[in-house]
């Protein structure tokens, strides 16, 4: 079980994977936020590696995910899942 502020942080990883493969925001300003979206998963970016290392997790995996969605866009829902192992 996810304590409130792991929720809200896959809640910020998944729309911003959402945004970075095109399936959500506005229309007309689509292009602009899916850029700011793909740079926002970048290894030298504090905020998305604080949001990995809290919700333990290895930002390798979630730009390689990102990355396999976005030749894949589809199924998204799906295959987006966070979940720990102990």
């Amino acid at each position: 079980m996810f304590v409130p502020e792991e929720s809200l942080y896959i809640a910020v990883i998944s729309q911003a994977m959402k945004d970075a493969i095109g399936v959500a925001g506005d229309p007309d300003n689509k292009n602009k936020r899916k850029e700011q979206a793909i740079s926002w998963f970048d290894l030298e970016d504090d905020d998305f590696l604080f949001i990995c290392e809290t919700l333990d997790v290895e930002p390798e995996n979630i730009i390689k995910l990102l990355n396999d969605l976005r030749t894949e866009k589809k199924n998204f829902n799906s295959r987006f899942k966070i979940s720990r192992t102990y």
